[in-house]
């Protein structure tokens, strides 16, 4: 097995990238209700799932705060960080190539609805001329307070699962062991109704709803959004949401959202983001108020491209973080990998696949799947062959960071795929979504309860909680569950102890509080991050002094301690304003050997540095020694 044990740490492989419906063994309408009715079709039903710790922390050289898009797992022991982190993620990133020499790495860049999202390395180079300063000494064009390279200095920034810790000071690797907390928000398909709510996780109320099929962008979809039946969620890197449409008896297909403004297109070029939001703060999306929803007409549904023939119900969703997305196919058993790094995508293979796909999860080069009771899978991404095993009634599936597979079906069952031959159960009653937390823990909905489960599959507790389905991991390490008719967020007790207590959030629409959720599968974001690749990230922000300066180069890994290993990338994103506040709404602008793609203009300048480990069997982070960005003529 290509195993990958970061310190030990069993990561939930939380992204239940599973997420199917409860029909029988042969495609129905709907999996597992009929084309008309509102019924889920599983004899239970699960909600999602559990979370990460947070604690955000920023601090930027400029007067106002840092706004950072990601959340702060880990706070630095030195320093004192302050400022307001954002919540509003915007471009696709790209994982880079890399060696294992000293220096940069370049990567390739990706736009991402309008937005340019790759992020690359920069090659040991050194700035050009100097000005004079006051001394009458020569200034490099590093040497103005636009470089960072001791501890002191990273913490002017904000840390993401990134450490600068004793022995290795005065740099930056990924906190191995720690966690990577998604974006604070999650995700439900309506599948009724053909629509996707966002929800905030830390106040529990709705932020935007969304139809789930662009049809200007897909002419062979059916216009009316009661047949596109929407299940299958996941959360990429930056926060944007993936959805596949299973849409019964017609064209099936995947759509993009954006997960913030600062993603979005604004095709009617009025310098506004027309999109889905609460305008009148009151937590539920009015479906019947031109403000609060845009319909065909929002802005944040980046695209919609056809998936498959006609009625081959896209069933199974997953990403890599390198750039790729799988779908599977249920009717023809085919697995289709999309480019997702172009806008639209590009499907660049398809894979057979023996039994019939309902859920995805990716780890290194391994592609999980579950099957809906026919033997659960597991294909090699470099060899196209697929492996079985036998795992009764299976339905909901996650990852652990040990390369287990879990699934949930005839109660949870546990298959490694390096000993082969039968899964093996570890109780609880029939199942639907399951998720693994920072701790190891599975978490698995079953209609009215919700179980937790030790690595061993050892059972430690349940709650009682109506109608569950779905089960994933918040922004602050606790369970959120979708059940058909809400969500709820799980205060899931110390580990190895019960969960303790559940509170409830309103999915419905005005007139409606019990709109039919529909999903089980990666829906925060949380699986991405901390299970398919291992992630951290550091952001700051730059006073450069003067309005519409233009930001023409960054600088890095220049020092003898810089290194990233085989398996691993450093990677970069710039963008600038000249009023802080704006930042959050702007853009991220991709850097390619050490240029930005077009350079980002403004006073203030954000800086977003990512660390990425993208194979399993990598134990060792990427160092970030310096970084150093410099305005155009210096």
């Amino acid at each position: 097995m290509r195993s990958m044990n970061l310190g030990g740490w069993l990561i939930a492989g939380s992204v239940s990238l599973l997420s199917a419906c409860g029909d029988s063994n042969t495609a129905t309408m709907t999996d597992g209700q009929s084309g008309s009715s509102g019924s889920t079709g599983a004899s239970n039903t699960a909600t999602d799932g559990t979370g990460t710790t947070a604690g955000s922390n920023s601090a930027t050289e400029a007067t106002a705060g840092s706004m950072s898009e990601s959340a702060t797992m880990n706070v630095p022991t030195t320093g004192d960080p302050s400022g307001d982190p954002t919540t509003d993620p915007t471009a696709t990133s790209t994982v880079g190539t890399t060696d294992d020499t000293t220096g940069a790495v370049s990567a390739t860049d990706t736009t991402t609805g309008g937005t340019t999202a790759g992020d690359t390395t920069v090659g040991d180079t050194t700035a050009g001329d100097s000005t004079a300063g006051e001394t009458g000494v020569p200034l490099g064009p590093c040497d103005k307070g636009n470089k960072w390279t001791l501890d002191a200095d990273f913490d002017k920034g904000t840390y993401n699962n990134t450490n600068h810790d004793a022995p290795d000071s005065d740099q930056l690797q990924i906190t191995i062991g720690g966690i990577t907390a998604p974006q604070p928000y999650m995700f439900a398909a309506q599948t009724n109704d053909g629509w996707l709510v966002k929800i905030d996780t830390e106040t529990g109320k709705q932020t935007g709803r969304y139809e789930t099929v662009r049809t200007a962008d897909c002419p062979t979809c059916n216009v009316s959004r009661n047949t596109w039946y929407p299940s299958r969620v996941v959360v990429d890197l930056e926060g944007d949401v993936y959805v596949a449409n299973r849409a019964f008896g017609f064209q099936g297909s995947l759509t993009k959202i954006a997960g913030s403004p600062s993603g979005c297109i604004d095709r009617n070029n009025n310098g506004t983001i027309e999109t889905s939001n609460d305008a009148n703060n009151d937590g539920i999306i009015d479906v019947s108020s031109a403000v609060e929803f845009k319909g065909q007409n929002d802005e944040c549904v980046l695209y919609t491209i056809a998936i498959g023939a006609v009625n081959m119900l896209p069933r199974a969703l997953t990403i890599d973080g390198k750039g790729n997305a799988y779908v599977g196919t249920y009717s023809d058993m085919k697995a289709y990998k999309l480019d997702v790094t172009q806008s639209p995508p590009k499907v660049t293979k398809v894979i057979n696949l023996p039994s019939t796909p309902y859920g995805f999860v990716v780890r290194g080069d391994y592609l999980y799947a579950s099957a809906l009771g026919q033997p659960v899978m597991r294909t090699d991404l470099l060899t196209d062959i697929t492996t079985t095993m036998n795992a009764p009634g299976n339905y909901g599936i996650t990852v652990d960071q040990n390369g287990i597979a879990w699934f949930g079906g005839s109660g949870l069952q546990r298959c490694d795929f390096e000993l082969g031959g039968n899964c093996v159960a570890k109780g609880g009653n029939s199942m639907n979504g399951v998720s693994v937390d920072a701790d190891g823990q599975i978490w698995a909905a079953s209609g009215n309860t919700v179980y937790k489960f030790d690595n061993s599959g050892a059972q430690l507790g349940t709650l009682a909680i109506p109608g569950t389905y779905g089960v994933a991991i918040g922004h602050d390490g606790k369970p959120r569950v979708l059940s058909n008719g809400a969500a709820h967020v799980i205060e899931p007790g110390a580990k190895g102890a019960p969960p303790v207590s559940f509170k409830t959030y309103n999915t419905g629409v005005i007139g409606n509080p019990n709109i039919n959720n529909y999903t089980y599968t990666d829906f925060t974001g949380f699986g991405a991050l901390n299970v398919t690749i291992k992630k951290g990230e550091w952001t700051v922000i730059h006073d450069g002094g003067d309005i519409n300066t233009q930001w023409s180069q960054l600088v890095y890994n220049t020092e003898k301690q810089a290194k990233i290993p085989a398996g691993t990338s450093i990677t970069f994103q710039m963008r600038a304003a000249d009023v802080q506040a704006d930042l959050a709404a702007t853009p991220w602008i991709a850097v390619v050997d050490g240029v930005p793609e077009q350079f980002p203009t403004g006073r203030f300048v954000e800086i977003r540095a990512r660390l990425i480990i993208s194979q399993e069997d990598v134990e060792e982070s990427p160092v970030l020694s310096d970084v150093c960005v410099i305005k155009e003529g210096e």
